[in-house]
């Protein structure tokens, strides 16, 4: 897949429906989020990626999502957004224990 390209005044946002059992996100290495759940409830965590905050820097940028489950079904699911427009969607119910879903975007954000 080729890299979403994305300017600084575009709104980037992670929503994130279900976290069960865990969920991270990073964007370039760094942890943006953290959640851990059970009996897989519905969420609506949303995640601003805005440049302004430091998220997201010039150039190219990797979002990177894990999926961990200790118990019988893990179920993941969230949705990119980029100017109100769902760009990726992942849903996902897996069996197994550990980290057992992982999803991955590229963005090349042009520099100012």
């Amino acid at each position: 897949m080729n890299p979403i390209r994305i300017t600084p005044e575009d709104s980037v946002d992670l929503v994130i429906r279900h976290a069960d059992n865990q969920m991270r996100v990073y964007v370039n290495g760094r942890q943006i989020y953290a959640k851990t759940t059970e009996n897989d409830p519905v969420l609506n965590d949303r995640i601003s990626l805005q440049v302004e905050r430091g998220t997201m820097r010039p150039g190219y940028n990797v979002v990177h999502l894990f999926g961990g489950n200790w118990s019988k079904d893990g179920h993941f699911a969230a949705e990119l957004i980029v100017n109100n427009v769902a760009v990726a969607h992942w849903d996902q119910r897996l069996a197994g224990l550990g980290i057992i879903w992982d999803a991955a975007v590229d963005f090349e954000l042009a520099k100012q």
